[in-house]
């Protein structure tokens, strides 16, 4: 995707805003969605990351159009969830089984939170994690392994095979 948009941008001079939401907004809208909880917000600041990303990237030459919006997104909601406390999140209409799941995520540390998330909720991989929280990869894999066990410590017995139907174990 990141090839397409550059290409549009050498053809046209202008990165087309459409075209940029087209590529990424599933993706945006997971990360904010599933750190936040919360609709309404998670699809705010989903349009205030394009709409930073798009005049950032639209003004620098950025080999990776991704990472930069994809970093502008992890930025914006740490700092709306540093403005909100855990208590303010509501109930989130899931599937029963997906229910407990997210509770628990919430109750995660954020930067363990935004591992998570980013590798099983939105799917990218453990170099692409690292590149967006900018810490190393080992850290990473720390983080998801840590926040494995600690999922599977809170979750009843009831709930926790979901926990890998949902959240599967890298392959080494």
């Amino acid at each position: 995707m990141d090839e397409i948009i550059k290409l549009e941008k050498k053809q046209s001079g202008e990165l087309p805003f459409s075209d940029f939401i087209e590529c990424y907004k599933h993706q945006v809208y997971q990360i904010c969605f599933y750190m936040i909880g919360k609709r309404n917000e998670a699809e705010e600041i989903a349009q205030t990351a394009f709409i930073e990303a798009y005049m950032v990237v639209r003004d620098y030459n950025f080999d990776k159009v991704s990472s930069k919006l994809f970093q502008i997104t992890v930025d914006l909601v740490l700092d709306w969830l540093q403005e909100r406390t855990t208590s303010d999140y509501t109930e989130i209409e899931m599937a029963e089984s997906t229910e407990s799941l997210q509770k628990e995520i919430l109750q995660l540390a954020v930067y363990d939170r935004l591992a998570i998330v980013l590798r099983h909720m939105v799917g990218f991989s453990v170099g692409e994690i690292s590149d967006i929280m900018q810490i190393p990869i080992s850290n990473v894999r720390r983080k998801i392994h840590c926040s494995r066990e600690i999922l599977c410590k809170q979750l009843n017995q009831n709930s926790k095979k979901y926990i890998y139907l949902l959240i599967p174990q890298d392959k080494k």
